[in-house]
């Protein structure tokens, strides 16, 4: 929203209400895009890298898995592996399977 639309025309021409105004609107709009940010990095479909492992710390899911998935790649889910896209699906699902697990019975 526009809230230089919104002045009343007395203190449309007024420099310091501008500002003024301007330096009242960022903060908050900045603060939505930073909250915003956060919900989009820490979502397990679209999380990569650092984010992804710290998911994985929050929910004691390590990135190097105590097992070999079935299919005979490594256990290791390190992005520089060629089968990158491979690694974050075992990751991905090892997280997810972790916070089914958490559920009460009730809930799953």
């Amino acid at each position: 929203m526009d809230y230089h639309e919104l002045v009343i025309p007395e203190h449309r021409t007024k420099p310091k209400f501008l500002k003024w105004l301007d330096s009242a609107i960022n903060p908050p709009i900045s603060a939505q895009d930073t909250l915003n940010n956060l919900h989009n990095q820490f979502d397990i479909d679209k999380a990569i890298g650092a984010q992804l492992d710290r998911i994985g710390d929050i929910l004691g899911v390590p990135r190097n898995l105590p097992f070999q998935p079935s299919d005979g790649i490594s256990s290791v889910m390190l992005e520089s592996l060629p089968t990158r896209e491979r690694g974050l699906k075992y990751g991905r699902r090892a997280i997810r399977l972790k916070i089914y697990t958490s559920l009460p019975t009730r809930e799953r």
